[in-house]
């Protein structure tokens, strides 16, 4: 039902895209309308025998637009089972590497750190956005924190349950001050740069949404806040130009759609954008530079059928599954 659930949200995304936004009009969002239109049911493996707790997304055949979840069920070292498919923000992380690749199904093909940390992002924030549009997930968070988003939650946390049992996991929290060159170039630890980019941007609009739509009530306006930016975040990857997008690239994607006004933000936010990413050391207005990463990939080190994005590189222990 987690994965179910995450479908449905976007694919509502999508028909709005389709019917609100595009109207046939843009040329990268019809290929992404034709392949999700295309897509067929993710195959789930719930119980998948294993010495490490993790989980994977994997691509099927490249003509299906679609693939395989796979959860593992392992031993933990209180000697219990542990099984990561019992884990909602699991489910859903991976749920989001499925849908992305229906998307942009070139991003699995590049070797560009950046672009992989863009999958790893794509999925901590389908847990956010998730549980930002539900009402009583609202509710519960402005209590806990007295209104203060500016700080760790069970919302910014991903994953945290399986954390508990994992001695040498360092947990993702999406309200992180994390960085360019703070992080390792694996595309799990990058990917806390652009998460917690677009997680201030969601308090950044909620912010600006009450100043400026005083009747709305806190829960609205956080609604409405997590929505625009899923869709403006949505909306940059599909449409932006590169196969082997970097930060700044997508950042500067985001930029022009909200000064054109696109989907809701007033054109002041796109000042918002700018400092967001500027902060983390992110220059926009030099977007897609072919030589900006802290370290390369070498070409060719893995097949790009059998390649499998992992919920989370810090669960993994030593032992090998092969």
């Amino acid at each position: 039902q987690w994965t179910n659930g995450v479908m449905k949200m976007y694919d509502h995304d999508m028909k709005l895209l389709k019917e609100k936004v595009y109207r046939g009009t843009n040329e990268k969002f019809n290929l992404a309308w034709n392949n999700w239109e295309k897509r067929k049911p993710i195959i789930i493996e719930p119980y998948v025998q294993s010495k490490k707790m993790n989980a994977f997304y994997s691509r099927l055949e490249r003509s299906s637009y679609g693939g395989q979840l796979e959860f593992n069920s392992y031993i933990n070292h209180l000697k219990t089972y542990e099984h990561t498919s019992h884990n909602e923000d699991i489910v859903r992380h991976e749920t989001g590497h499925g849908i992305l690749d229906v998307l942009r199904p070139e991003f699995m093909e590049q070797d560009r750190f950046q672009t992989h940390a863009m999958h790893e992002s794509f999925g901590d924030l389908t847990c956010i956005f998730y549980q930002l549009s539900k009402p009583e997930c609202i509710k519960q968070l402005l209590n806990e924190t007295q209104g203060n988003l500016n700080m760790t939650s069970f919302i910014t946390l991903i994953g945290e349950p399986l954390n508990i049992n994992a001695p040498n996991g360092e947990i993702r929290d999406v309200n992180n001050d994390k960085i360019m060159g703070q992080t390792s170039c694996d595309g799990h630890d990058l990917s806390n740069v652009l998460s917690a980019i677009m997680y201030e941007l969601i308090i950044c609009y909620y912010d600006d949404l009450k100043q400026s739509l005083k009747e709305y009530s806190k829960e609205k306006a956080l609604y409405v806040a997590q929505r625009s930016v899923r869709i403006l975040f949505i909306r940059s990857l599909i449409e932006v130009p590169h196969p082997d997008p970097s930060f700044s690239a997508l950042g500067s994607q985001m930029f022009r759609i909200v000064v054109s006004k696109g989907y809701s933000f007033p054109v002041h936010f796109s000042d918002q954008v700018r400092k967001a990413f500027t902060k983390r050391n992110i220059d926009i207005t030099k977007p897609h530079r072919k030589y900006d990463e802290i370290c390369p990939v070498p070409r060719g080190n893995q097949s790009n059928q059998s390649r499998k994005h992992p919920f989370c590189g810090t669960f993994e222990d030593s032992d090998d599954d092969e």
